[in-house]
């Protein structure tokens, strides 16, 4: 813009399209005010100024560019507001030239201030200062410019900071100001909006206020000029003394910020009724009592109540105690002492920090233990989640596989009993035809003793008669003629028996040749199926009881033939 190639917000260098991608700022939608306009040179074109940084009570602060070295910088102005005002020149002009005298011990106050800037430049809690120069009727101081987010807009955008977080960032803060107070210069103005927490994860002090003891009072406005929250009591009057301990009010002020993200209550609201919540009570906040008292005490409203020395601020929040620092004052080379003496806390800064192509990751490590405590809750939640589906599915799963394995061994069981009820319904129809050929051979065997009882009746006739023939021997012609007869006769019916015999002995074989073709066709059937070995026993069992029956039948058949030979016999010798 104005060919300078770099963003007046930033002061990196524009993309080819004209535009900033890495800050966004937008030079048409910047307003004016008592500010600098942009693109503004000063000392003759080596400084240019962007846009304002921050304003403070007698000061405003710029992004700047240092054009021979191509550095970013920071650039203060004195401004004294309600004073002063800005012509078109870009000058200071006084209200009133009775404010003259105030005007230039205050003037003297900001070279002063820079000058002892540069004593501590060294230190790393402070900004250091490259040059102090005056233009425009006024002072300008050029400090490093310093790239993070003040406390005010960290908390604002991030949340509130872990208290091991807290105290690390503090630490070296503490340690420096004991330096600076060692010298009698007061800050007075330590606030979260002048802690600025840089890219590279430390913490800086800006705006030192040497120059406010001059406008302690507002003149111009009949009021104090103070930042609510932070300031102490004794900087709303002129006539309270003031010292170390103001600025540990306003250092414990910005603790306290950082650790509840609630600013505390003004000095002289806390007189009358102190509702400021005190850290003991708050168990949320997980830090030692002892700690938690330590900050408390700093934030005390009567100065007799609170702290007196940063060393001893640092003795209750650490456990240490700072060493004597008075000698590195003494002599000619205090600056190069001051170099080569370096709190441990410095140290720790050093191990911590990363370089400036890793500003957005070390800017993300400051809330590290917050993020990690958010995740790990997310995790937790995620794991219980899956823990419980996975119950649930193992659960289902088993629950499907014991049903599974009951509807097959039902199916089994139903297929084995389907297989048994035909066997059993089989086993009765054998028993039946096995009862029929029984009862259809006892049916044979009472016919055939009753064709032997038959024969045998009419042979012991036959004796009977020869036996009477044999008595009367006087009727012998007759007797004769009638034996012929009924001897015909006889033939003739043993004729007719001995046919009716051989009928039913045939009608009997077809009746047993049946029932072995019946039993053929149930051992068939039966020998498909799981009761084949029983029912063959079964059926062998009652072959060899029919055979055993009919061969007893035989031999008494025999048994009868040969009696009744016997009486034929008997009956032919008595005859004779």
């Amino acid at each position: 813009m104005e060919g300078t190639g770099y963003c007046m917000g930033c002061m990196h260098k524009l993309d080819w399209d004209g535009r900033c991608h890495y800050c966004g700022f937008d030079e048409r939608n910047y307003k004016k005010d008592q500010q600098l306009g942009l693109h503004t040179r000063l000392k003759n074109g080596e400084y240019m100024i962007g846009r304002q940084l921050g304003q403070g009570g007698f000061g405003i602060t710029y992004i700047g560019m240092d054009t021979t070295l191509l550095q970013t910088v920071a650039i203060k102005e004195y401004f004294p507001f309600g004073a002063v005002r800005r012509n078109d020149r870009n000058e200071i002009e006084l209200y009133d030239e009775k404010y003259r005298k105030d005007y230039e011990k205050g003037l003297e106050s900001f070279l002063c201030e820079g000058r002892i800037l540069a004593r501590f430049s060294n230190l790393t809690a402070v900004v250091g200062v490259k040059n102090f120069f005056h233009e425009n009727n006024t002072a300008y101081l050029v400090m490093d410019y310093v790239e993070g987010f003040s406390v005010r807009e960290y908390v604002k955008r991030y949340g509130v900071l872990s208290p091991d977080r807290t105290l690390f960032l503090v630490q070296q803060v503490i340690a420096d100001m004991q330096m600076i107070h060692h010298k009698q210069v007061l800050h007075r103005d330590v606030s979260a909006d002048n802690l600025i927490i840089t890219h590279n994860g430390s913490l800086k002090l800006i705006d030192f206020g040497a120059t406010r003891q001059e406008f302690t009072k507002n003149q111009y406005t009949g009021t104090i000029l103070c930042k609510q929250g932070y300031s102490a009591i004794e900087q709303y009057s002129t006539g309270r003394n003031q010292g170390p301990w103001t600025d540990i009010y306003g250092l414990c002020a910005s603790i306290y910020f950082m650790l509840t993200g609630v600013v505390p209550d003004s000095a002289p609201d806390r007189i009358q009724n102190d509702c400021v919540r005190s850290l003991v009570q708050m168990d949320e906040i997980a830090m030692p009592k002892v700690q938690k008292e330590a900050i408390m005490k700093g934030l005390a409203v009567e100065v007799e109540h609170r702290c007196h020395t940063m060393a001893e601020l640092y003795a209750a929040l650490y456990g240490e105690k700072l060493e004597d620092i008075s000698g590195y004052y003494e002599g000619e080379n205090n600056e190069s002492a001051l170099r080569k003496k370096e709190s441990p806390a410095h140290h720790a800064l050093e191990q911590k920090s990363v370089s400036r192509t890793k500003m957005k990751r070390a800017l993300q490590d400051i809330e590290e233990d917050r993020e990690k405590g958010k995740k790990r809750k997310r995790r937790l939640f995620i794991y219980a989640v899956v823990v419980i589906c996975l119950l649930f599915v193992v659960g289902v799963g088993r629950q499907f596989v014991k049903n599974g394995a009951t509807n097959g061994s039902d199916k089994e069981n139903d297929r084995k009993v389907e297989k048994k009820e035909p066997s059993t319904s089989d086993q009765p129809t054998a028993s039946s035809n096995d009862t029929a050929q029984n009862k259809n051979a006892a049916s044979h065997e009472d016919e055939n003793n009753n064709v032997t009882d038959q024969s045998a009746e009419p042979k012991s006739a036959d004796s009977a008669e020869q036996g009477t023939k044999s008595a009367n021997p006087n009727n012998s012609g007759l007797t004769e003629q009638n034996s012929k007869e009924i001897s015909a006769k006889n033939s003739a019916e043993q004729n007719k028996k001995s046919t009716s015999t051989k009928s039913s002995t045939t009608q009997s074989k077809k009746a047993s040749a049946k029932n072995s073709s019946s039993t053929t066709k149930n051992k068939k059937n039966t020998s498909t199926k799981n009761s084949t070995a029983q029912s063959k026993k079964s059926t062998s069992k009652k072959s060899t009881s029919k055979q055993q029956k009919t061969s007893k039948k035989a031999n008494s058949l025999e048994d009868i033939e040969k009696s009744s030979k016997d009486d034929s016999n008997v009956a032919g010798d008595l005859g004779e």
